[in-house]
């Protein structure tokens, strides 16, 4: 999952007022919507700061264009992070509402002292460990705003850029954006959105934002400037300074043909849009519910081997994610891949949120079910790709059918509930530093909500506990402050009831080819302990063919990584190399692609 204990999020971004609480999590922006599968993939803190600029006797020579949202990075002694905000000046005065922030400093417990003098623009956070303070004092030049950030008794700098606000561009214009774009003979770049939905149904999709992925693993989000131009920093979430900068070009009928690609360095390029594979919007039935997806094909002719890749089933999360960028790598070698939402997720009909376990398997019996019947797809060489917790029922549906040719697990977790998550939690805390104290008073906390999640039991405790630990550092590593399930009826409790069988016993029954690949530096997913029971398992199946592999270097998204940590999460910038060449590899030892 993905995960950084000082991330800081906007819960309602179309305004200017929320409920202010310290690090609490994972899960949705990327801004991650998260959950433990993707939440391994993810943070959510839905958060937002509000703060009036202080009065101050108004200024007429005073710039007024300072409104909008800004993106930026900054660094201070030994820390660093990242930053998102929307800056007002409403009548004279103004605010500062904070939408992101990741940064591997304490947790942050308040807000305030914004102020604005002519060009100047300076404002605070108050930390909750100790009674210093991260201050940012800057100068506003046309659309950026640098200076000094100070922190402890050490003195760095930021510097931020305007961008057109994410919620403003419509995510059907990214529709028009995604695909491949050809940057070189034989060497692609593909341009994909990601997708961030709403908490309650129909969870439509709330607004979106668009990313990079080189073929060589490099992964960037690409920042507005405007409805066709955008701008790219040196990692996943870091904005600045620009390392590319990508603008759309359109045909005479206004079809996108291309892409203008200016990378800090190179002299621009046009790359022209691939037609190396298609996309297609498929649609298929489990049992009474329908089920909308995206079918990835290769353009040459014949039957081609396919795998689905399953959903995340323990939150509104859809289809369009940066972790589904393997898509792109399997097409591009002649493999197609379906990924489709889960239960009342966009085109699809039904509800997650009243899915059990045996519904998950009976969803992905239906679209495997739903490939085989294709004229263009082989129906004997159709597998199952699991990520995360989404491995366990990826194993269930290749123990239950046969017609399940191979089997890919990444990062899957085959560990009980309580023990996956205690043990992660305590992996995370030690990486990052926290001393025996600290991560004393996690476990104690994480011991009560195991009690809740599994039993329903001993909430008022739970509460009354949290309600002492949601300020504190550690707290955003928890399981409540992971995915922000502060009230009772959150849905994030209803999952570990519903955990179905055993979860190591679901791969005594699997005897199809089984690829599993875990990283490293997993502290979400550790790689011994897992690797151990999915060897155990297979081999009770009398399965021979099955590869186990670790990347050394890789975190639980397989990005690289130096230590798993959460806070290193915002340094993110590549998928380890290996990844794609190990399953691209793997795979057509074990398919026929047509040629």
């Amino acid at each position: 999952m993905e995960g950084h204990p000082n991330n800081i999020e906007a819960a309602d971004e179309t305004g200017l007022s929320g409920v202010f609480r310290a690090g609490v999590g994972n899960g949705s922006d990327w801004e991650v919507q998260m959950t433990r599968g993707a939440m391994m993939c993810a943070v959510i803190a839905l958060v937002l700061i509000t703060q009036p600029v202080n009065a101050q006797p108004k200024d007429q020579s005073a710039p007024e264009d300072i409104e909008g949202e800004w993106v930026g990075a900054f660094e201070v002694g030994k820390e660093s992070g990242y930053l998102r905000v929307r800056l007002t000046a409403e009548g004279g005065d103004g605010g500062l509402a904070v939408l992101r922030m990741l940064w591997t400093g304490p947790a942050v417990a308040g807000f305030a002292d914004v102020r604005r003098e002519n060009t100047r623009v300076s404002f605070q956070f108050q930390l909750s460990s100790d009674s210093d303070r991260l201050a940012f004092d800057g100068q506003l030049r046309s659309d950026t705003i640098s200076g000094v950030v100070r922190y402890a008794r050490d003195q760095g700098s930021f510097e931020f850029a305007r961008i057109v606000p994410m919620t403003q561009l419509n995510p059907k214009l990214y529709e028009e954006y995604n695909g491949a774009y050809e940057l070189e003979p034989k060497q692609l770049v593909f341009i994909r959105q990601h997708d961030y939905l709403e908490q309650n149904p129909p969870y439509s999709v709330r607004w979106s934002r668009l990313f990079y992925a080189r073929e060589s693993g490099r992964i960037g989000t690409l920042y507005p400037l405007s409805d066709s131009t955008f701008f790219s920093g040196p990692t996943l979430f870091v904005p600045l300074p620009v390392e590319v900068e990508v603008s759309f070009v359109r045909g005479e009928e206004g079809e996108v043909t291309g892409l203008l690609w200016r990378e800090r360095g190179e002299p621009e390029r046009f790359a022209p849009r691939s037609a190396s594979y298609r996309r297609e919007e498929v649609r298929f039935q489990s049992g009474d519910v329908a089920l909308g997806g995206s079918l990835l094909l290769p353009v040459t002719e014949g039957r081609h081997p396919a795998v689905v890749f399953l959903p995340n089933n323990d939150a509104p999360i859809n289809r369009n994610h940066v972790y589904h960028v393997i898509r792109d790598v399997l097409v591009r070698h002649g493999i197609a891949t379906l990924v489709y939402e889960n239960r009342g997720i966009r085109s699809s009909t039904g509800d997650w949120q009243e899915m059990g376990s045996e519904d998950q398997v009976l969803d992905a019996l239906a679209a495997l079910d739903f490939l085989r019947r294709r004229e263009d797809i082989n129906a004997q060489q159709v597998g199952v790709w699991g990520l995360s917790s989404e491995g366990v029922a990826a194993a269930q549906v290749a123990s239950r059918s046969r017609d399940v040719a191979l089997l890919i697990l990444v990062s899957a977790d085959f560990l009980s509930g309580g023990d996956s998550w205690a043990l992660s939690m305590e992996l995370r805390l030690r990486v990052d530093d926290f001393v025996e104290e600290e991560i004393r008073k996690a476990l104690t906390f994480s011991k009560l909500e195991s009690q809740f999640a599994k039993t329903g039991a001993g909430w008022e405790e739970l509460k009354a506990a949290m309600e002492q630990a949601q300020y504190q550092e550690w707290f955003s590593y928890t399981y409540a402050g992971t995915l922000g399930a502060t009230s009772k009826d959150h849905w994030a409790w209803q999952s570990p009831r519903d955990a179905g069988p055993d979860r190591a016993s679901t791969l005594t029954g699997v005897t199809c080819p089984v690829l599993a690949i875990w990283g490293g530096r997993d502290l979400w997913t550790p790689a011994d302990t897992n690797a151990a029971v999915v060897r155990r398992g297979l081999s009770r199946a009398g399965n021979r063919d099955y590869t186990i592999v670790v990347l050394p270097n890789a975190d639980h998204n397989l990005w690289l990584s130096k230590t798993g940590g959460s806070k290193e999460f915002h340094l993110a910038a590549t998928f380890v190399p290996e990844y794609f060449d190990t399953v691209v590899g793997w795979l057509l030892k074990r398919v026929d692609v047509a040629r």
